[in-house]
């Protein structure tokens, strides 16, 4: 997805804080890699049995 890549760079610039730039896409997928110029980008390339490991199932929202 490149309308991720400003928020990527955003945080990629900030290296210097400690911080680090990590996505994940589907495994066997023919997707462009995200890069950020001059910046390392770590992918994590799921399975589905991978994504169902690792997903957030916090329900994020009110039900009242």
């Amino acid at each position: 997805d490149t309308d991720l890549i400003p928020a990527l760079e955003f945080v990629a610039h900030r290296r210097a804080l400690g911080v680090s730039v990590e996505v994940a896409a589907w495994k066997d997928h023919k997707n462009e890699r995200l890069d950020v110029a001059g910046e390392h980008v770590w992918c994590h390339y799921l399975s589905r049995s991978d994504y169902e490991q690792v997903r957030d199932k916090t329900v994020y929202v009110s039900t009242s």
